[in-house]
C-alpha cells in the first residue's frame, strides 16, 4: 500500500482529539512560515478575514454534506467522532487552506504570537510529525 494512501487512512480515522492536534499542527506551521518569510503577512487584514470566512463556511458545507447529520453526531458522541471519514483528499486539503489562512489572521491580529522562539513551534510540529508518522506506519 503506497504511503498516500496509508496516510488518507490514517487521516479518515481521527477523532475529535486527534483532530484538534491536527489543527494546532497546522497554525504552528504557519506561524513558523510566518516568521520565516514576513512578506506572507504583508497583505490587508481584510484578505486575511476573508479568505478565512470563505474557507470556513465551504469547510463547513463540505462536512454537512459528507457527514449527514454532523451536528448532531458532533453533540452525541462527540469524543469519538471521526470528522474526516468520509472527506477525500481534496476535502481534507480544503480544511488544511482553512487553518493555515486562520493562521495567518491571528498571526496578523496577534503579532506577538510570533515572537516565541522558533524552536518551541518546531517542537510541537515534530511532535504531530511523530504521532502522524507512527499511526501511519503501524496501521494496517
Amino acid at each position: 500500500m503506497c504511503f498516500i494512501d496509508k496516510s488518507m487512512k490514517v487521516a479518515q480515522n481521527f477523532n475529535v482529539w486527534e483532530i484538534s492536534f491536527f489543527k494546532l499542527y497546522l497554525v504552528v506551521v504557519t506561524f513558523i512560515l510566518s516568521i520565516l518569510f514576513p512578506i506572507l503577512l504583508t497583505a490587508n487584514l481584510w484578505v486575511y478575514v476573508i479568505a478565512t470566512v470563505i474557507l470556513t463556511i465551504i469547510t463547513f458545507k463540505i462536512m454537512i454534506k459528507q457527514q449527514g447529520n454532523f451536528y448532531k453526531t458532533a453533540f452525541t458522541k462527540w469524543f469519538w467522532v471521526h470528522i474526516f471519514k468520509k472527506m477525500w483528499m481534496f476535502d481534507i486539503s480544503i480544511f488544511k487552506l482553512t487553518m493555515v489562512s486562520f493562521g495567518f489572521l491571528l498571526a496578523k491580529l496577534f503579532p506577538v504570537l510570533l515572537t516565541a522562539h522558533i524552536a518551541w513551534y518546531i517542537a510541537v510540529a515534530c511532535t504531530f510529525i511523530w504521532y502522524y508518522f507512527h499511526w501511519v506506519f503501524h496501521t494496517k
